[in-house]
């Protein structure tokens, strides 16, 4: 009988882990940002209390934590640079269990118009909608005849 009901115990126990979805990531507004917009990355967090670690990759150390989260912990940049963007993941710890890692997120910084318009048409300092002129053929240098 007793080995029944400690199986049982185990086999709730075991269920009641399983269904717990982990912590996942995700980017406020939009995981697509210019440079100088605001982004905020939110962990959010199977249960309340433990304590949410954001990390990046290529980052040996966590870059920030939250304490006692509430369902999610967020972490703003306020004003996006090259350097932010990359692909993020944030770690659960609850004590006495095991961390959990999220699913990474990439955030992805947007080209703005000007950077975009520079890219497609490199060192040309034309009106939009001007054609490039032909080159002239009385423009040509001409060679000298034998003396």
């Amino acid at each position: 009988m007793v080995p029944i009901l400690v199986l049982g115990w185990w086999l709730v126990v075991q269920s009641r882990v399983q269904a717990q979805p982990g912590p996942y990531l995700s980017l406020s507004p939009s995981h697509e940002v210019a440079l100088g917009d605001k982004v905020t990355l939110q962990c959010h967090t199977p249960r309340q209390g433990g304590r949410a670690i954001l990390h990046k990759e290529g980052v040996r150390h966590p870059l920030q934590y939250q304490d006692r989260v509430q369902g999610a912990a967020e972490f703003p940049i306020t004003a996006v640079r090259r350097e932010d963007a990359g692909r993020y993941w944030c770690q659960y710890e609850m004590e006495g269990e095991p961390p959990e890692k999220s699913e990474h997120v990439e955030l992805v910084l947007r080209a703005s118009p000007d950077a975009m318009q520079a890219r497609f048409h490199p060192g040309q300092h034309r009106a939009p909608g001007a054609r490039r002129r032909a080159p002239d053929p009385a423009d040509a240098p001409r060679g000298r005849g034998p003396a």
